[in-house]
């Protein structure tokens, strides 16, 4: 079907706001006499708190409040395990946590302030991997684990915060059928978003004894909630709105920092601005969960995979934030987007004495989808069976069942196989496969390629679309605008339902107080559930219109269409009313603007509740498949890693907004690739090395690499216009597919040492001395 705007492709609504220099970020808010903010931080990874003495911090001239755990109501909170406060009390449990926050006229009396904080602290033993902390008679970072409320069929224990076992058919008898089994281990490290903008919050006071905050957010309405929660004051005493963000990953998606900014300025009376360093955004951050994971596969000599047992040990840090949300999609995800009849998965997220981690795009998915493509090609090269077929002897295909029971739906992993393997040149004869390709001897070109499957992000959206008298459509709608085009795709598709430009559509979002509620802009779900909404609400009030219209021409609203700002009798285009006019009379016929109103809450499809333990959703409509291709050419003398080209072939069901969504992949791609070749936030004796960014090797536009961008559209029955989540799958199958690209290169695709990342050029040295250069299995 072909539609007049969406599927176009539209600029960004808020471009020359961005470019010119207009657009307001959190910190760019500072009304008059707003106070500065500071946070004392612990510098121990475990300790007890002796003594905290605030007095001398109190008497630094221009501080106006010094707050910690004794000007808090008492209470745990966390939205998936109740086991944080928003100051330490009696105990830290990392490197960074909260201890006391200040507010001053300025921020050299603010840090005064802090400086003059005097702790005693009692330094204890600190478990910093899980290996540790599941050991026997390991020191509990959390000793009433079990009494803290938590998600629905939580499973916990000692240093455990949750446990989920997944599972299919029966793995030992999977297992006793295959001709081979082949089995290894792989690791991926924690990493920080790198958004360019750090945490920051202005919190005031306004009529009514309201706090109003202000803060780049990717979920206004849980801020509002748990900041009432942990003040014990109304939700209507918190109007949170979110301001321009400069990137958040997830990592924007934890809300503690707000509330620490509404308790100072409830307490002063006055506006507060809290904004963190890069050093304290990193301390205080969430970054993705370090996994370990092992992988153990049965398979038989034709390449047809049998069994599959899976185990993923998860470093959650000292609290849980989202962390089982992560492990859930890790778990669900993990066994690859491939037809298995028999599997078992045991995930673990272990307590440990390092910050807490929490969301980064992909959300759990991008750390099993490296072993498990990693382990893909481990066996093609055991079994000397292309890497490329023997993915498309094992893809799902429509109707298969994963390892929860849920029968997946539009699928199309084979379609991005077959697209990106063409593109990228694949089935090439061997003359054309030289791996010295151009330039010296010492430069080794390799192919790699791995698939990703990506489950929907759930919850409720709400939307109200009003025509206003001028004809020009107001949309509010709860989600925030990440910097992905949210607010476009919205107008797009109010213009689209009311026969209308995109010019007469004004969009806001976030703001609890105007908007109605979102439960959080991540994990794919925006263009899914609001746009629902929106086009619900829309259509909505398209029908009042036409009723009002139908009444000044004296028709049936049935016989009516809406298109170019004009409302006509179909077939009689000389009998119309234009949108303005129409509107205008129903605000004075005494009916008010048509105003429209739609919500949307996905239905997630069935799954086999017996193959379940330890979470309660593990299934999600609108899967999204992708596969990518890398070309890469490795240094056989210095181990250094060339990422020639990406080739990118994603399912996005329907391509609502082709120029932003293309934004969306090559963005994730290039994080992919710092995921792959850079990043990772190393700690010593639970102390981060590199807190600032000048260590974190984020890639910048020098590391850009040619990204060949191909769309693939399965609709989705569930989706809007057909349409799926597209903003996480781009950074999945990145990683894996420059590795197996590496091993490739070297003529060693199995090689242990690069299942583990970051792929420095010390790994890959590693893997070349340590190569036993068996023969290439594709040409």
């Amino acid at each position: 079907m072909t539609y007049r705007i969406v599927g176009k492709p539209v600029p960004r609504l808020d471009s020359a706001e961005q470019v010119a220099g207009d657009a307001r970020f959190g910190e760019d808010w500072c009304p008059e006499g707003c106070l500065a903010a500071r946070l004392l931080l612990s510098p121990h990874p475990h300790a007890r708190i002796r003594r905290l003495d605030l007095d001398r911090a109190r008497k630094v001239p221009g501080v106006l409040a010094v707050v910690s755990a004794e000007d808090v109501p008492e209470g745990r909170y966390g939205r998936m395990i109740r086991d944080e406060t928003l100051f330490a009390s009696g105990r830290v449990r990392f490197a960074g946590e909260r201890i006391a926050a200040v507010a001053a006229l300025d921020d050299d009396a603010a840090r005064e302030a802090i400086s003059r904080i005097r702790v005693e602290y009692e330094p204890l033993p600190a478990v910093l991997t899980p290996e540790e902390a599941m050991t026997e008679g390991a020191i509990l970072l959390h000793e009433d684990l079990e009494s803290y409320p938590a998600f629905p069929a939580s499973i916990r224990y000692g240093n455990v915060a949750a446990r989920i076992r997944v599972h299919s058919g029966d793995v030992e008898l999977g297992f006793s059928q295959a001709d081979h089994i082949i089995e290894d281990s792989y690791h991926t490290p924690r990493v920080h978003q790198g958004y360019l903008e750090p945490r920051a919050v202005v919190a005031g006071p306004s009529e009514n004894g309201i706090t109003v905050v202000r803060t780049p957010t990717q979920a206004a309405f849980i801020v509002r909630s748990l900041t009432a929660e942990i003040l014990q004051i109304p939700l209507n005493a918190v109007r949170v709105v979110c301001t321009h963000v400069g990137g958040a990953f997830g990592g924007k998606s934890q809300h503690l920092i707000e509330t620490v900014a509404v308790l100072l300025s409830r307490e002063t009376g006055r506006s507060v601005r809290l904004t963190l360093t890069r050093e304290e955004d990193t301390l205080t951050g969430n970054p993705r969960h370090a996994y370990t994971m092992y992988f153990r596969s049965g398979v038989n000599r034709d390449g047809r995979l049998i069994a599959r047992q899976v185990r993923l040990v998860s470093n959650n840090g000292a609290y849980c934030l989202s962390g089982p949300a992560v492990l859930g999609k890790s778990s669900y995800t993990c066994a690859g987007p491939y037809q298995i009849e028999h599997t078992e998965i045991e995930s673990l997220l272990v307590y440990t004495n390092l910050p807490p981690s929490g969301s980064y795009r992909g959300l759990g998915v991008p750390q099993v989808a490296f072993a498990c493509e990693r382990h893909m090609d481990r066996i093609a090269h055991e079994l000397n069976i292309d890497p490329l077929e023997l993915r498309l002897m094992n893809a799902m295909r429509e109707g298969d069942a994963d390892p929860a029971g849920t029968r997946i739906q539009s699928v199309s992993l084979r379609e991005t196989l077959e697209r990106a393997s063409e593109a990228i040149g694949w089935r090439r004869d061997e003359a054309a496969a030289d791996q010295h390709g151009p330039g010296p001897e010492n430069i080794r070109r390799g192919y790699g390629i791995a698939c990703a499957r990506y489950p929907t992000g759930g919850g409720a959206s709400g939307a109200v679309v009003k025509v206003n008298e001028d004809g020009g459509i107001a949309v509010l709608a709860g989600c925030s605008d990440l910097g992905n085009g949210a607010a476009t795709l919205i107008a797009q598709v109010a213009a689209e339902v009311l026969g209308t430009e995109i010019g007469a559509v004004h969009v806001r979002i976030a703001d609890t107080e105007t908007t109605p509620f979102d439960a959080i802009s991540a994990g794919s779900r925006t263009t899914f559930n609001m746009c629902h909404a929106v086009r619900r609400a829309a259509e909505d009030a398209r029908n009042q219109i036409l009723a009002q219209a139908a009444d000044m021409l004296e028709t049936s609203p049935e016989d009516l269409e809406i298109a170019g700002g004009k409302i006509t009798v179909r077939g009689a285009p000389e009998r119309s009313v234009g949108l303005a006019e129409a509107a205008n009379a129903a605000v004075w016929s005494g009916d008010g603007p048509p105003t429209g109103r739609g919500a949307y809450r996905g239905v997630n499809p069935p799954h086999d509740p017996a193959n379940v333990e330890g979470h309660p959703e593990p299934s999600r409509p609108g899967p999204e498949f992708a596969t990518q291709a890398a070309e890469v050419e490795v240094n056989m003398e210095t181990g250094e890693v060339r990422v020639i080209r990406i080739v990118s072939a994603q399912d996005v069901g329907f391509a609502m907004n082709p120029l932003t969504l293309s934004g969306q992949i090559e963005g994730g791609i290039s994080q992919g690739l710092g995921f792959a070749l850079a990043e990772e936030l190393p700690h010593e004796g639970g102390h981060l090395l590199n807190a600032g960014f000048e260590n974190m090797h984020v890639p910048t536009s020098l590391d850009s690499v040619d990204v060949v961008n191909l769309i693939v559209e399965c609709p989705d029955t569930e989706g809007p216009y057909g349409a799926k989540g597209a903003g996480e799958v781009p950074l999945v199958p990145t990683a894996p597919a420059v590795a197996n690209a590496i091993g490739d290169a070297i003529q060693d695709p199995g090689n242990p040492n690069l299942n583990r990342l970051p792929l420095t050029p010390e790994s890959v040295i590693k893997a070349i001395q340590s190569s036993t250069t068996p023969t290439r299995n594709h040409g």
